[in-house]
């Protein structure tokens, strides 16, 4: 899997947990369709630990769930690997991303499905089947939202703050679906166009 430029400085650019989220990314829209194209794992970790970080114990500080995120993903292609008594071997230290297209989404509906020991996952995720629900539901959405959203268009502004980004650039699947561009317009309706017009 190819690493980009321009990552969040968060996580290691070699780091195993991007390289699950490269995967991740990847299962739920193949490289054909370019999701690994548009950086939607910057995306996913992005939103992870800058929109949807959770108060930790006692309300001492914010816990960033991109990294326990990703070892939950780990975790569970692990127990499948044992489950299914299969020998893998790691990609980049992960499990999650040795496994097939078809495997991936095996490991996902695991997790979706509460098929799996919760015991061994990290904090926040350890014996909590609902949140573990909730946060994999989101990163489904968040994967299909990010691949119609203007990040990818961005471009190196991605991870400024939102009033200093800037469009750099042409988005692929803004041209699948001939969305036109930015325009200060299109927040307010401008009325319809009217060939003809009767009393």
């Amino acid at each position: 899997m190819l690493l980009h430029d321009n990552q969040d400085p968060l996580i290691d650019p070699s780091s195993t947990h991007r390289t699950i989220f490269m995967s991740y990314v990847d299962a739920i829209i193949p490289r054909v369709l370019g999701a690994l194209d548009l950086r939607l794992d910057d995306y996913l970790i992005y939103v992870l630990d800058h929109f949807v970080s959770i108060e930790e114990k006692w309300g001492k500080g914010r816990v960033k769930l991109s990294i326990p995120t990703a070892d939950m993903l780990e975790d569970t292609a692990r127990q499948y690997v044992v489950s299914k008594k299969q020998v893998a071997q790691v990609n980049n230290g992960s499990y999650f991303a040795a496994l097939t297209h078809e495997q991936r989404h095996e490991v996902i509906y695991m997790l979706e499905q509460n098929q799996f020991d919760i015991e061994p996952l990290p904090a926040p995720f350890r014996n909590d089947i609902v949140f573990i629900k909730s946060i994999m539901s989101f990163l489904h959405q968040m994967v299909l939202f990010g691949y119609y959203s203007e990040w990818f268009s961005l471009g190196a502004t991605r991870f400024a703050e939102p009033e200093k980004r800037e469009v750099q650039r042409p988005s692929i699947t803004w041209e699948m679906v001939h969305y036109p561009g930015t325009s200060k317009g299109y927040r307010g309706m401008k009325g319809f166009l009217v060939t003809e017009f009767e009393e």
